[in-house]
Protein backbone atom coordinates (compact mmCIF):
# COMPACT_ATOMS: atom_id res chain seq x y z
CA UNK A 1 0.00 0.00 0.00
CA UNK A 2 1.50 3.37 -1.05
CA UNK A 3 1.82 6.67 1.43
CA UNK A 4 -1.60 8.18 -0.13
CA UNK A 5 -3.15 5.44 0.12
CA UNK A 6 -2.68 4.48 3.52
CA UNK A 7 -2.83 7.89 4.93
CA UNK A 8 -6.61 7.91 2.93
CA UNK A 9 -7.61 4.51 4.41
CA UNK A 10 -6.80 5.99 8.49
CA UNK A 11 -8.34 9.17 7.51
CA UNK A 12 -11.45 7.29 6.58
CA UNK A 13 -11.15 4.91 9.49
CA UNK A 14 -10.66 7.65 12.03
CA UNK A 15 -13.56 9.56 11.26
CA UNK A 16 -15.42 6.56 10.56
CA UNK A 17 -14.71 5.20 14.19
CA UNK A 18 -14.61 8.73 15.90
CA UNK A 19 -18.54 9.08 15.38
CA UNK A 20 -19.03 5.60 17.54
CA UNK A 21 -16.33 6.69 20.01
CA UNK A 22 -18.38 10.18 21.12
CA UNK A 23 -21.24 8.44 22.54
CA UNK A 24 -18.38 6.31 25.04
CA UNK A 25 -19.32 7.77 28.48
CA UNK A 26 -21.54 10.71 28.48
CA UNK A 27 -23.59 11.83 30.99
CA UNK A 28 -26.39 14.00 30.41
CA UNK A 29 -26.94 17.01 32.44
CA UNK A 30 -30.31 15.51 33.51
CA UNK A 31 -28.83 12.06 34.31
CA UNK A 32 -26.16 13.81 36.51
CA UNK A 33 -29.18 16.60 38.10
CA UNK A 34 -27.24 19.57 37.20
CA UNK A 35 -29.03 21.54 34.83
CA UNK A 36 -27.61 24.81 33.22
CA UNK A 37 -30.08 27.58 33.25
CA UNK A 38 -31.11 28.06 29.58
CA UNK A 39 -28.87 24.78 27.91
CA UNK A 40 -30.92 21.78 26.41
CA UNK A 41 -31.30 19.13 29.53
CA UNK A 42 -29.58 16.11 27.00
CA UNK A 43 -26.31 18.28 26.77
CA UNK A 44 -23.69 16.48 28.16
CA UNK A 45 -22.13 17.14 31.48
CA UNK A 46 -18.44 17.12 30.46
CA UNK A 47 -17.62 15.21 26.99
CA UNK A 48 -14.18 14.48 27.71
CA UNK A 49 -13.13 14.99 24.14
CA UNK A 50 -9.54 14.80 24.17
CA UNK A 51 -9.67 11.38 25.94
CA UNK A 52 -12.09 10.19 22.94
CA UNK A 53 -9.68 11.52 20.52
CA UNK A 54 -6.66 10.06 21.95
CA UNK A 55 -8.58 6.32 22.57
CA UNK A 56 -9.87 7.04 18.75
CA UNK A 57 -6.44 7.29 17.27
CA UNK A 58 -5.22 4.49 18.99
CA UNK A 59 -8.30 2.25 18.36
CA UNK A 60 -8.19 3.74 14.51
CA UNK A 61 -4.04 2.73 14.22
CA UNK A 62 -4.90 -0.84 15.16
CA UNK A 63 -8.01 -0.78 12.67
CA UNK A 64 -5.85 0.63 9.96
CA UNK A 65 -2.95 -2.14 10.91
CA UNK A 66 -5.36 -5.10 9.95
CA UNK A 67 -6.55 -3.42 7.11
CA UNK A 68 -2.89 -2.94 5.68
CA UNK A 69 -2.16 -6.26 6.92
CA UNK A 70 -5.13 -7.81 4.75
CA UNK A 71 -4.38 -5.54 2.19
CA UNK A 72 -0.54 -6.94 1.99
CA UNK A 73 -1.16 -10.18 2.48
CA UNK A 74 -4.50 -10.95 1.08
CA UNK A 75 -4.68 -8.24 -2.15
CA UNK A 76 -8.15 -7.19 -1.38
CA UNK A 77 -7.91 -5.49 -4.71
CA UNK A 78 -8.23 -8.38 -7.14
Amino acid sequence: MGWALGIGFYFVIWWTLFTAVLPWGVRTQNEAGDIVPGSERSAPVTPYLWRKIVANTILSGVVWLIVDLAYIYFYLGR
